[in-house]
């Protein structure tokens, strides 16, 4: 099977660097956000910050991979992020579904840091893993001065299939089956409040399932078996991921809440300091009115 022509690689390429690099701008939105308003000092806000910094690991690989290096160590470079920033961010999100679902049953939210260790465990293990494997393969390659991995429909892809296609075929699955069930759930209960907290899972269904769909019916059927449009829109969905998360997170109405009462303090604060600023005489002022009496 022919591979995708140069033309066409280079423009997915360009295009996956550009959507990386604004979902970079959320995630660093999303880390500032978390330690400013101290949103990092109960387990939700520990969540959303360490999902940001492996949509970030991620991201990153997207411009460096756009980069026109001739150099297969550098290639190795991309693997290991891609290979651990994906796979980090795939599964802490399944392992926050799975928490939210068994906090959901129970009807205890307590239960998300219960298992907050556990799954950082289980993340950290997974992605060193993935990322020392596709180091090793090594997932990209560089073609035409760009790290880039063809995807080999001739034959099974075990570097595609076990680095990217496998996790995300097996995280949108699961990610499907907990957003169900909690969301009746949910919807059973009369207090609807905790809905919000489904909408990192749905992201991830969102910006994974139309690459995992299109990557699966190009290996089975050959590259032109999917347009190169569809497959733009596909990567450009994907390397949106941690711009929707910032989105979701951003647009919560606990993060506008609270970045709203930290402007309206500093506002408060400032006037304040300039009242006492005009209130206040210096010796030197009060002695000349003296001397004009």
């Amino acid at each position: 099977m022919d591979p995708l022509p140069p033309d066409a690689v280079r423009q997915i390429v360009v295009i996956l660097a550009i959507c990386n690099g604004v979902s970079m701008l959320g995630c660093f939105f999303n880390i500032f956000t978390a330690y400013y308003l101290k949103t990092v000092s109960h387990v939700l806000g520990k969540v959303v910050a360490i999902l940001s910094l492996m949509d970030l690991i991620f991201s990153i690989a997207g411009p460096m991979a756009a980069i026109p290096l001739d150099s297969g160590f550098y290639c190795r470079i991309v693997s290991l992020l891609v290979g651990f920033g994906l796979n980090g961010s795939l599964i802490w999100t399944c392992c926050f579904a799975f928490s939210f679902l068994q906090a959901i049953k129970q009807q205890d939210l307590d239960l998300l840091s219960h298992y907050f260790r556990k799954s950082m465990i289980v993340t950290v293990t997974f992605s060193i893993i993935q990322a020392i494997y596709a180091t090793v393969a090594p997932f990209k390659e560089n073609v035409s001065k760009m790290c880039i991995h063809q995807i080999r429909a001739s034959n099974f892809d075990y570097d595609a299939n076990l680095i990217v296609l496998l996790p995300m075929l097996l995280s949108t699955l699961f990610c499907m089956v907990c957003y169900v069930i909690v969301y009746r759930k949910i919807k059973e209960a009369s207090n609807q409040q905790n809905l919000n907290l489904l909408v990192y899972p749905l992201i991830l269904i969102i910006c994974s399932f139309p690459i995992v769909s299109l990557t699966i019916i190009k290996q089975l059927y050959g590259p032109t078996a999917v347009t190169d449009t569809l497959m733009i829109i596909a990567n450009a969905l994907w390397g949106l991921q941690g711009f929707f998360n910032a989105l979701a997170y951003g647009l919560s109405s606990e993060v506008i809440r609270s970045y709203r009462m930290k402007c309206c303090r500093r506002a408060k604060s400032i006037k304040s300091s300039m009242a006492s600023d005009n209130s206040y005489s210096s010796p030197l002022f009060i002695e000349s009115e003296r001397s004009f009496r």
